[in-house]
């Protein structure tokens, strides 16, 4: 017999040559790993910085999203995205982008629950607005300091509720304003 070849075992499995497992043994034990892998690569993109990262970055990668964080070094785009995950309800993303091409808003809605398993998109709509329109958001940004405001608020959270999450990427930098069940 050559080393490299299958045999038979008395309890009917197939042995590898000189192993001493079997071929289903072998499976069983690279088949995790294997899915382990899968999952590290599907979850390679970041969200968010060091420190404001959480459970919301499936919710974004099951919209198919990208990254405003990854993209902070990009000089030739403004964006803002809008990700509300309420407990109970549908995932909902508003992303609005200037870049050379115009400016355009995006709204994408999840079958699932925001505290919850995501879903797949149920609803993907992408709209393109006047640079008037653009300006008219771009003040409003201005006037709630948006880029002063801090990341999150000390001690705020809780079980049920909604997570609202506004984030802008802008003339290379990032910022990201996270609040749970905010009051008017």
């Amino acid at each position: 017999r050559h080393r490299d070849e299958r045999r038979p075992r008395r309890d009917g499995e197939i042995e590898e040559a000189g192993t001493g497992l079997s071929v289903k043994t072998k499976i069983a034990f690279i088949f995790p790993v294997v899915v382990m892998l899968m999952t590290v690569c599907a979850a390679d993109t970041v969200y968010f910085p060091k420190g404001a990262e959480h459970w919301y970055s499936e919710h974004l990668a099951a919209m198919k999203e990208p990254s405003l964080y990854g993209r902070r070094a990009d000089k030739n785009v403004e964006q803002y995205r809008f990700l509300w995950l309420r407990t109970f309800d549908k995932p909902i993303a508003i992303r609005i982008q200037k870049d050379s091409a115009g400016v355009t808003l995006r709204v994408v809605r999840l079958s699932g629950k925001g505290g919850y398993d995501p879903g797949q998109i149920e609803h993907d709509e992408s709209l393109t607005l006047t640079t008037s329109q653009w300006d008219e958001f771009t003040n409003l940004v201005e006037k709630t300091s948006f880029w002063k405001l801090p990341t999150d608020e000390k001690g705020a959270g809780g079980y049920d509720g909604s997570q609202w999450v506004l984030e802008g990427q802008a003339a290379g930098k990032y910022h990201v304003v996270d609040r749970w069940t905010p009051v008017a």
